[in-house]
């Protein structure tokens, strides 16, 4: 829907491995985005970007005139 109303946001999914609504939870299900069609859609691990890359992403999902959606690997032992 937001997509057909030419909608413009970011959404961001950090993914830290588990801890799914209060009680550290797996994945039930795995989670690709990457097949949605038409949005566009990044993923990353945060502990391979530096500071200056990542505000780069977020200031292009900022001027972004579509849904954009980012995937933040994020794991301590990464």
């Amino acid at each position: 829907e937001a997509q057909g109303k030419k909608c413009a946001f970011g959404i961001i999914l950090i993914d830290n491995g588990g801890s799914w609504c209060t009680g550290n939870q797996k994945p039930a299900i795995p989670l690709d985005f990457s097949t949605i069609k038409d949005i566009p859609y990044l993923e990353i691990d945060f502990n391979k970007k530096t500071e200056k890359e990542i505000y780069k992403i977020l200031e292009a999902m900022k001027k972004s005139k579509n849904i954009f959606l980012l995937k933040i690997n994020y794991y301590e032992n990464s």
